[in-house]
């Protein structure tokens, strides 16, 4: 007979599962069950199948364990029992044979005794294996719960009713949103009659100083390190608020030379200025072109801002501050 195996469970031992294997050997038949969780085993050998027969029966061995495999695996089911004997060392399996012989049903009852098997040390790689094992059983067993639960709440889901949203008596007026305001505009704050007229943007480039080219410094090895010097931004200066503004080396030649050598000091990149029609212009480009070269800064900040000439070549060593 070919080995069969499967899971059982018996109503003697709630909330317990076994392994179980049956199989018929050189004329010796083997019923084996193994504890899942303890993974202890007991085993019926016996060499005369006919023997745990209660009345005498002499069905053919084949037969008898393949109808306990067949029980065991529909455990469930009445027809067999596992009985639990004193200490755990011995446990003691009752299956009903059902068996027709001449028109006739004949339902022997055999009992088989298991015997506790002594567990042996199991190296470091037969408990990781036993462990997993178990890992996995569990893993399984968690899956199984929640199908379970999702079939149970499912049904109590779809009885719910849906809420009901309470709608509003109309307030008997229209509500309309507030216009926004137009953008403010930036009044012209320098400029006269004596004033010359605004030059064209296209003239208008940006240079590094020439003057002072390099700010010397050493480092603590002794290297001389060389670095353009930076004044304030004119643009940085005007819309800062209560922050340090930023530095360039850069100026307009044009503006500069408008100005009769008064230094125009402008960075050559996008700042993060507050205000919202500042934020994706250079400042060179609020300068020049949303300011008309300076002759429409806005009054913020103006009294702060101070044009200087630039330094003579004598005076090289001195620092042009805005």
């Amino acid at each position: 007979m070919e080995e069969v195996f499967g899971d059982a469970e018996f109503g003697a031992f709630p909330g317990e599962s076994f392994r179980f294997s049956v199989k018929r050997v050189e004329g010796v038949g083997y019923i084996r069950l193994e504890h899942k969780a303890s993974k202890r085993c007991w085993t019926c050998e016996m060499t005369d199948v006919g023997a745990h027969a209660l009345e005498g029966a002499t069905l053919p061995p084949n037969t008898v364990l393949q109808y306990v495999a067949t029980s065991l695996r529909d455990s469930t089911k009445q027809g067999i029992h596992l009985t639990r004997g004193e200490g755990d060392t011995v446990l003691q399996l009752e299956v009903l044979v059902k068996s027709d012989v001449a028109n006739m049903t004949w339902a022997p009852i055999y009992v088989f005794p298991l015997t506790l098997e002594p567990q042996k040390a199991m190296s470091p790689t037969e408990q990781i294996k036993m462990l997993t094992t178990q890992v996995q059983e569990l893993q399984q067993e968690v899956k199984t719960l929640k199908e379970q639960m999702k079939s149970v709440l499912a049904p109590a889901k779809n009885q719910q009713s849906p809420v009901q949203v309470a709608t509003l008596p109309s307030p008997g007026f229209t509500i309309r949103r507030r216009p926004k305001d137009p953008p403010t505009q930036v009044p012209p704050v320098r400029g006269n009659a004596n004033t010359p007229p605004t030059p064209s943007n296209a003239n208008h480039t940006l240079e590094k100083i020439a003057e002072f080219k390099y700010r010397e410094k050493k480092d603590s090895p002794g290297t001389l390190m060389r670095r353009h010097r930076r004044h304030i931004c004119k643009v940085c200066s005007a819309l800062r608020d209560h922050r340090r503004t930023f530095q360039t080396s850069h100026y307009c030649v044009a503006c500069t030379e408008r100005r009769g050598g008064l230094m125009v000091f402008l960075c050559n990149k996008v700042r993060p200025h507050d205000e919202g029609e500042y934020q994706n212009a250079t400042c060179n480009q609020i300068w020049h072109t949303m300011w008309g070269n300076g002759e429409r800064m806005p009054k913020t900040g103006v009294s702060s801002i101070r044009m200087r000439k630039k330094l003579k070549t004598s005076e090289q060593s001195k620092t042009a501050l805005l």
